[in-house]
């Protein structure tokens, strides 16, 4: 029995090998220094992840069923690609990536949290910031 196989070039390797690396990072208020609420419902530390030449940040929001929209935004204004990866219903949480370039220090967050055990739906904006910039 012969068995033949591809060999990919090296330059094909690494661009497809997928690099993790852990994000610390805080999430604050709105045009202020002070933690978000919303700090505590994301779990801690995310992930940077380099797969296929793209850079991402990864994160697991506790409470899935809270969160009815979140969309994340760079500091310009521009909407990143953001996608969920796992969604667990019985633990309640979702995993997200966020499409990020290298460099980058902060997003800007928009979410809907709607926590019905306690009559509370609003609306509002958040900067998340690393604690390190997004690595190359």
């Amino acid at each position: 029995v012969m068995t033949l196989s591809a060999k990919k070039p090296a330059s094909q390797q690494a661009k497809s090998a997928v690099v993790t690396q852990t994000a610390k990072y805080k999430v604050q208020k709105d045009k202020s220094t002070e933690t978000s609420v919303m700090d505590g419902y994301m779990e801690h530390p995310g992930k940077f992840i380099k797969e296929n030449g793209k850079t991402y940040f990864e994160v697991t929001l506790k409470n899935a069923d809270w969160w009815k929209s979140f969309q994340f935004f760079t500091p310009q204004n521009k909407e990143l690609t953001t996608t969920v990866v796992k969604h667990d219903k019985k633990a309640d949480t979702k995993t997200i990536r966020v499409e990020v370039k290298p460099g980058m220090k902060q997003l800007i967050s928009r979410v809907h949290i709607v926590v019905p055990a306690i009559n509370y739906d609003n609306k509002y904006q958040t900067t998340l910031l690393f604690e390190t910039p997004v690595p190359e």
